[in-house]
């Protein structure tokens, strides 16, 4: 199967376009907003969080996740008390980067703002001053918690024995899964075929079963009959991981001792029998083998850790007031 080709230019349209749906004030959608309300929802570190910056924060968010029009009351309050907790975490992790006297990089939000103009221009769309205030606004808070994040997790690099502990208490990241060794033999039938070249190839199948029960040489009968690619080696697929095949075919195959084949099973491609010919049992890779990659995702881990007690200790240093009714972690 060919790898999907990753469309640069589409990713870029993709990001700019959340990102202008995240802006407050700015709108592609037709969608009515939620109704906003004045009155104050929160404060935190001295910072006034109003119910209607609440309100359109909820109403992006739904913008942006859901695109089918307001969600059901049980989704809207798990989303808003989602993104309370995610305006408080914001406003404290600005104000932390700033007293670390972190500057936001303002070549870098020009550059953003410009895409953005662009964006909008191609698509017809006025882009007010205020707009643009706005945008700054929330790409310098962007920045800064880009920054901050980056310092945060500048971690020490562990030691050897650090490591390996980490590689004891997580032998699930370090396991090899187990694996089977597959033939198949493939009746190739289109899609759109007609149900009369359906069922002539289920017969072909049901009839090759029985020869292959009565003892014909697997391999031989896929060299002569299987339209896969694997035809040639015999049918033989090599070792394949869990996951790896439709799981309709997994679920057959699962059951199969070495050895043993298949019923006709229908597939995309036509209908298939398969013959289980080994299975490898999971084996946990030693510590040496993997010293490297332990390392990466131990370093992941104490950066993410890091990222996380910090924004549990601003929390409890500045706990936050609720001034209306809004669900707290």
């Amino acid at each position: 199967m060919k790898r999907p080709v990753w469309n640069y230019a589409v990713a870029v349209n993709l990001m700019i376009t959340t990102l202008i749906l995240l802006l407050p004030g700015i709108s592609l959608s037709d969608e009515p907003a939620l109704k906003p309300q004045s009155a104050l929802f929160a404060t935190v570190g001295g910072i006034e969080i109003t119910q209607q910056v609440l309100d359109d924060a909820v109403n992006r968010r739904v913008r942006t996740t859901l695109f089918h029009g307001q969600p059901p009351a049980d989704k809207l309050a798990a989303l808003r008390k989602e993104v309370s907790s995610d305006l408080i975490d914001r406003t404290l992790l600005t104000q932390e980067a700033i007293k670390r006297g972190l500057v936001p990089n303002q070549e870098k939000i020009q550059q953003s703002i410009g895409r953005m103009n662009d964006y909008m221009k191609q698509r017809g769309h006025e882009y007010s001053n205020a707009d643009k205030q706005q945008a700054k606004d929330f790409l310098r808070q962007e920045d800064l918690i880009s920054q901050l994040r980056e310092k945060v997790q500048e971690v020490a690099t562990p030691d050897s024995s650090e490591i390996e502990t980490f590689y004891k208490n997580n032998p699930q990241l370090f396991t090899e899964p187990e694996q089977i060794r597959l033939s198949v033999i493939l009746l190739k039938v289109a899609p759109s075929s007609t149900k009369d070249v359906w069922a002539a190839a289920r017969k072909e199948a049901a009839d090759l079963l029985i020869q292959l029960n009565k003892g014909a040489d697997f391999a031989a009968q896929a060299k002569l009959r299987s339209t896969d690619p694997s035809a040639e080696k015999g049918g033989d697929m090599g070792y394949l991981h869990k996951g790896m095949l439709a799981q309709s075919v997994e679920r057959v195959v699962d059951k199969l001792e070495v050895g043993q084949v298949t019923e006709p099973i229908m597939v995309l491609e036509g209908i298939a029998i398969f013959k289980l010919t080994g299975r490898m049992a999971a084996v946990l890779r030693s510590f040496n083998s993997v010293n490297q990659r332990a390392s990466e995702l131990y370093r992941k881990q104490l950066r993410i850790t890091a990222w996380q007690a910090l924004k549990k200790k601003l929390r409890q240093e500045n706990p936050a007031e609720y001034h209306q009714l809004v669900t707290k972690d």
